[in-house]
């Protein structure tokens, strides 16, 4: 046998000095346990690799290369060292593991275990519920607050619609006593208020005279000299003032009798204008046609 092969043999403890193979050449012999087996394979694994260095320091200071047989079993038992260090590795792994559950009951975790998942089952069947009754509170309060609003713009419209025939009621009661249609103006109470109705508007409880009807632009309210709202008679008659047909629209003063007349042109040295009863009629006329009366 080669020298080189036998010492190899006899480091590993596969062969004694004498070239004999211990324990009957078998390499079983009885078993002294599993302690002293790992402590022996960690012995003969150490000495291989030692051997190996001494080996390989040989070869580079020969220049020598090993046969055949000896490099197989060189790879033959750095495979079973590695493989040994693995085994070793799971063995720990596996012995770390257990330890975290010394002293448990393996079916009182399978029990835990089981009673986590219903739980878990209950609770996602509690959620399938509650999102169920989360969305009828949502459908409910949608139709509460619709209901709600529709009771607010009819509210709205109610009283826009008070607000309105308290203006009707207030404008008209204001043109149908007022003392200066009564007393001053030709024209009566209606047709007075479809000419002028659109100047007077009821506005913070009171009615209010603008110097433009309704609709016009730039619009402002009759004041008196010291800037409060003119009074309905006084802004009527501020209104037929400034009209051009005011002579047609005011009451003459002249007494009925020998040498008076109502008529322009029969008053002496009087200018008569041809266009004045005309143009007064005309306006009138236009004022009920807008108005629909005729």
């Amino acid at each position: 046998m080669n020298k080189f092969l036998k010492k190899l043999m006899v480091h590993g403890g596969y062969m004694s000095p004498e070239g004999d193979v211990p324990n009957g050449g078998g390499g079983g012999g009885a078993p002294n346990g599993d302690g002293d087996d790992a402590a022996k394979r960690a012995a003969a694994a150490k000495e291989a690799e030692r051997a190996d260095a001494e080996r390989r320091e040989a070869e580079r200071t020969r220049g020598k290369k090993p046969t055949d047989e000896e490099a197989a079993l060189l790879r033959e038992v750095m495979d079973k060292k590695a493989k040994l260090q693995a085994t070793n590795d799971e063995l720990a792994q596996a012995k770390a593991r257990l330890a975290e559950f010394d002293g448990l009951d393996a079916a009182e975790l399978r029990k835990l275990l089981q009673e986590k998942k219903d739980a878990e089952t209950a609770q996602l069947e509690a959620k399938g519920q509650w999102d169920a009754l989360k969305g009828q509170m949502v459908e409910q309060h949608t139709a509460a607050l619709k209901e709600r609003d529709e009771k607010l713009s009819a509210a709205d419209q109610r009283a826009l619609d008070l607000l309105n025939q308290i203006a009707e009621l207030t404008v008209g009661n204001a043109f149908g006593t007022s003392k200066f249609i009564a007393d001053e103006m030709t024209l009566s109470v209606a047709k007075a208020r479809r000419v002028y109705g659109g100047h007077f508007e009821f506005k913070d409880g009171a009615v209010v005279a603008f110097d433009k009807p309704a609709g016009s632009k730039d619009r402002s309210v009759l004041v008196d000299a010291k800037g409060e709202p003119l009074g309905f008679d006084a802004a009527l008659a501020k209104l037929v003032d400034a009209d051009p047909d005011k002579d047609t629209l005011i009451k003459s003063k002249l007494k009925i009798g020998a040498g008076s007349s109502t008529n322009p042109a029969s008053t002496p040295n009087a200018k008569p204008n041809a266009n004045t009863v005309g143009t007064g009629r005309s306006k009138i006329a236009a004022g009920l046609a807008k108005s629909g009366l005729k």
